[in-house]
């Protein structure tokens, strides 16, 4: 899993904490998606990490479902598929109709 950080040293003071300094992480996501095909009725992207390790996602336009067609190898709490679905139901909303053939999410 592909995670980048940004380190930052904190100064707390307190009777707890006197003269104690504490390390905060600030993690960022990025999810990579890239169309493999379309149809008036569904769209399915890969998506993941990277182009090395992939999983693909559909999406029924006429229910507005998602189905989880293939999993990124070691996420099992579904991290990069929940941040690609979050993506698509933006594109989605936005009312247009078009889906990029590759976009990306990051936070």
């Amino acid at each position: 899993m592909k995670t980048h950080t940004k380190k930052q040293i904190v100064y707390t003071t307190g009777k707890k904490h006197k003269n104690k300094y504490k390390e905060v992480i600030f993690l960022a996501s990025y999810v990579l998606l890239i169309k493999k095909t379309e149809t008036k009725e569904i769209v399915v992207y890969q998506y993941g990490p990277d182009e090395s390790s992939m999983g693909e996602i559909l999406f029924n336009k006429c229910n507005l479902g998602f189905q989880n067609v293939k999993s990124v190898e070691g996420d099992e709490k579904e991290f990069y598929f929940k941040r690609a679905a979050m993506k698509i139901t933006m594109i989605s909303a936005e009312g247009k109709g078009i889906f990029p053939d590759k976009t990306f999410f990051a936070s």
